[in-house]
């Protein structure tokens, strides 16, 4: 089967008010059906980050030190599961306040999806975090 091209150019002649600049309609190509219905289904929004990411933790001041620094966490988690898993890895009861930092200077919100945080402010393929257990940075 030839895939068959028509432009509007050969037009043009017939039809004065046509536009001046050929235009490439396809037809009997399968794969405009297919391109169509792929474009469909497809997200409105690419995600610019890896399924997983390396966050890599470091203390402040008299923060207790992490015996392993570096975890990897999946980039769809919330912000909020960072708290919690680290102060379990700090063996902390869940009413200690612990502070954790992006680019020693915000605290992130806990809505806040860690593959977005990564994706803006990664650092050598890692997203930097620093924690604390009482405020460093306002």
């Amino acid at each position: 089967e030839q895939h068959k091209t028509h432009t509007m150019a050969s037009t043009q002649q017939s039809n004065p008010s046509s536009p001046k600049s050929p235009v490439s309609v396809s037809t009997n190509n399968p794969n405009d059906a297919t391109q169509a219905t792929q474009l469909k289904k497809s997200p409105l929004v690419v995600i610019p980050y890896p399924a997983k990411i390396v966050v890599h933790f470091r203390h402040i001041g008299a923060a207790p030190i992490l015996k392993q620094k570096k975890f990897k966490v999946g980039s769809d988690k919330l912000f909020l599961s960072l708290g919690n898993f680290l102060k379990s890895q700090l063996k902390l009861s869940s009413n200690d306040k612990i502070y954790i930092y992006c680019n020693q200077a915000f605290q992130p919100s806990f809505d806040e999806r860690l593959g977005d945080l990564y994706s803006c402010f990664c650092i050598g393929k890692e997203l930097v975090l620093h924690y604390s257990l009482v405020p460093a940075w306002a």
